[in-house]
């Protein structure tokens, strides 16, 4: 879902080929794009189809599928400083929708899918929001699928793409963390009030 940029240690292209002849430059170089990737989910759907495979199995195939989707996309978030600011958000958001669209025109709705993308969905909206103290409360609120440990890291990596932008300061995301800790607690203490 992220587009450009080198990919992060530990993600190397396979060297492996099956026909003894030298790897072609162009397909060692393929580029991923969005097309791509909903053109093999509808390959992969219509071969579960043809295959007879019982919906409820599909539906759990397609939840993984997106989870991994959307771990994936996440880490890498996190591990890439450039990927972490306001435009970057923008496109991947845009990218986001176009899976959750193949999942409707799909009708996977019911497998939960969508769900699974939660966590990157509130993380795109924490790169496009206002980062003054006046939004702290908006971002806290913003941000329920994510820990507090993530959201201090993309808030640490937030780079400024625009000079009317200034970079977070360190104190402006100990205050984020700190709502959030005092927000988190008061849902804990109300979850066991009603466990009670």
């Amino acid at each position: 879902l992220l587009a450009d940029g080198p990919k992060p240690s530990g993600m190397r292209s396979s060297s492996f080929n099956t026909n003894n002849s030298p790897p072609d430059s162009a397909k060692s170089q393929e580029t991923f794009t969005m097309d791509s990737l909903i053109r093999k989910l509808t390959e992969f759907l219509n071969i579960l189809n043809s295959h007879g495979v019982d919906p409820e199995i599909v539906n759990q195939i397609f939840k993984q599928l997106y989870y991994f989707i959307g771990a994936t996309t996440f880490n890498n978030l996190v591990l890439r400083k450039e990927m972490c600011n306001w435009s970057k958000g923008i496109e991947l958001r845009f990218n986001i929708s176009l899976l959750e669209q193949f999942i409707r025109d799909s009708r996977l709705q019911d497998s939960g899918a969508c769900e699974t993308l939660e966590p990157i969905i509130q993380t795109c909206q924490l790169l496009q929001s206002r980062k003054t103290d006046a939004d702290i409360k908006s971002i806290c609120e913003m941000c329920s699928k994510l820990t507090i440990a993530q959201i201090q890291r993309i808030l640490f990596l937030y780079t400024p793409v625009d000079s009317y932008e200034e970079k977070l300061t360190r104190q402006f995301i100990d205050k984020v963390a700190n709502n959030l800790k005092e927000i988190r607690k008061l849902e804990l203490n109300t979850e066991q009030q009603i466990l009670i």
